[in-house]
């Protein structure tokens, strides 16, 4: 999934990507890798 994302964001375009909880979370988690990357990525949570 990460892969998927880092590609959208080499196009030098805003990105902005909606996962499901189980890409999100972890060490291995999308957030995670790309802050790694040097990505800056942010959780933002619905709330009603």
């Amino acid at each position: 999934m990460a892969e998927k994302v880092i590609q959208q964001l080499e196009k030098d375009e805003t990105t902005f990507a909606v996962l499901g909880v189980a890409h999100i979370v972890g060490e291995d988690g999308v957030i995670t890798l790309l802050k790694e990357m040097g990505y800056t990525a942010d959780l933002v949570s619905f709330a009603q």
